[in-house]
């Protein structure tokens, strides 16, 4: 424990030198945590929906002060129990942004999807920080923010921490969330402490994901 401690320690003050060095930068990225599955194959679902309607209002208050910014939504095309949605995630997100009223050239979406993780597409937390830090990294931005689930919260900052960056976090709750506390603690965190790749790379954990959502690796395999 102490040497893991020792690790994700050294992460982190080399995270928060780097957003010292953002910080004299101009602009801001916030990130809506994408949540599957869609309803219908097609609109996000409550716990999606609510991430995303605070994500528009940290837009709409960024921008009213003057700060250039710009929403990305993650998320490849995802399968639940067997049944694939008709969008991917990151599609269904900007078309519901864009219904309440946010101009298409502020969204990042499935491009930056196809940009920074190619076929192997985004389909867990850390795939979901990595795109975003690289967008951060890139593109220069100033501020980061993370919009994701409370129970999420403390893993979507790790992975973040992982890719050298530290962002506001702002955490969304509904009656029926997704992830749980328990699992979060108990599973989830520590499998991401131990994973050296951080859910990356050649992560065993990544391809298990990938292949339990990708539909496209389930048709491969029939």
């Amino acid at each position: 424990m102490d040497k893991q401690y020792e690790i994700w320690a050294e992460k982190q003050d080399r995270a928060r030198q780097n957003m010292e060095r953002h910080r004299k930068m101009k602009g801001c990225l916030i990130e809506a945590a994408a949540q599957h599955p869609l309803v219908d194959g097609r609109r996000p679902n409550e716990e999606f929906q609510k991430r995303l309607d605070l994500a528009a209002w940290l837009y709409r208050t960024q921008t009213a002060l003057g700060i250039e910014t710009r929403i990305y939504v993650p998320g490849s095309l995802h399968m639940e129990n067997g049944v694939a949605d008709q969008l991917s995630l990151s599609r269904a997100g900007c078309e519901y942004l864009m219904e309440q009223g946010l101009p298409p050239e502020a969204l990042f979406g499935e491009e930056m999807n196809k940009k920074y993780k190619g076929e192997k597409g985004v389909y867990n937390s850390s795939d979901e920080c990595y795109v975003a830090s690289r967008i951060f990294e890139d593109l220069g931005f100033g501020q980061l923010h993370c919009v994701c689930s409370s129970a999420q919260l403390m893993r979507k900052a790790l992975s973040y921490i992982q890719f050298g960056c530290i962002p506001f976090m702002h955490a969304v709750s509904c009656e029926h969330m997704y992830h749980n506390y328990v699992d979060e603690v108990f599973q989830y965190i520590p499998i991401l402490l131990a994973d050296e790749n951080g859910l990356q790379k050649d992560s065993k954990e990544a391809e298990r994901l990938r292949r339990l959502r990708n539909p496209d690796l389930v048709q491969d395999n029939t």
